[in-house]
């Protein structure tokens, strides 16, 4: 039975609750989005998510006129307005006419892969999606094992780990995939922190340019240097390739071996 509290502005789950799939919570999370944006995007799930239809179902899409979502954002309706086309603009929101324009049909574009890649770090929400089922994972592992609760998690985190890397997936434009094998013998989180600097610094490197990269981290430990301690210095530098550790600093050059020329 609803307790009521409601009536007196007291969140309690008893007086309803609106479940929304964790994956949805991670990306809007993530997601560069306006305060108002965000705003509507909860309020979609309130109305949509958070009723039930006649046949027992919770619903996926709902009627809602600009009034209804002026005063649910306390904003203008121009402001609104705004923020409902950039959600449709950046695929986040679909919203439809009726074709008697009583109002636009919205639901929440429930495949994250289509929302718009400035909004959204799509390779970085897979990368949080996998480490939170490695830890779903060592949990049940370790309740299933109470005998050795610390090797398994040791074994278990490798493996993923040594997946994580193995399965590293870059894109060309043109859509292409390639897996690339990282060697054992970088740290995984040093060479996932070069690739985010990479990101950063919007020079996102190609497949050919990791294999490039690897080819010559290669060379560079058998010249004797410390293959990720090269690739913490150019983390710290903010430089696109690798470089000999008594390198001080690489030429700034389009045409250089190490430099920009790797894209």
């Amino acid at each position: 039975m609803p307790k009521g509290d409601r009536l007196i502005l007291k969140a309690d789950p008893e007086d309803g609750t609106t479940p929304i799939a964790n994956l949805l919570l991670e990306a809007v999370a993530m997601a560069k989005l306006s305060g108002l944006q965000k705003g509507a995007i909860l309020y979609l799930w309130r109305k949509t998510y958070g009723w039930i239809d006649n046949n027992g179902h919770r619903k996926k899409d709902c009627f809602i006129g600009l009034t209804e979502w002026q005063n649910a954002l306390d904003t203008a309706k121009s402001n609104a307005s705004d923020a409902l086309s950039q959600l449709v603009e950046k695929h986040v929101i679909i919203r439809e006419n009726n074709g008697n324009w009583s109002g636009y049909k919205y639901k929440l574009n429930t495949n994250i892969s289509m929302w718009n890649s400035g909004c959204i770090n799509i390779s970085k929400l897979s990368t949080t999606e996998q480490l939170v089922k490695t830890e779903q994972l060592v949990k049940t592992e370790q309740s299933n094992t109470p005998n050795s609760p610390v090797e398994t998690n040791e074994q278990l985190v490798k493996t993923e780990h040594a997946t994580l890397l193995k399965e590293n997936i870059y894109k060309e434009r043109g859509g292409a995939e390639k897996v690339i094998e990282i060697p054992e013998w970088v740290d995984k989180n040093t060479w996932l922190a070069f690739i985010e600097m990479r990101k950063k610094i919007k020079s996102t490197p190609t497949h050919h340019a990791i294999e490039l990269l690897i080819k010559e981290l290669t060379k560079l430990k058998e010249q004797g240097n410390n293959p990720n301690e090269v690739i913490n210095k150019s983390i710290m530098n903010n430089w696109r390739g690798f470089f000999p550790l008594s390198k001080e600093k690489p030429v700034a050059s389009r045409d250089s071996k190490y430099g920009d020329g790797w894209r």
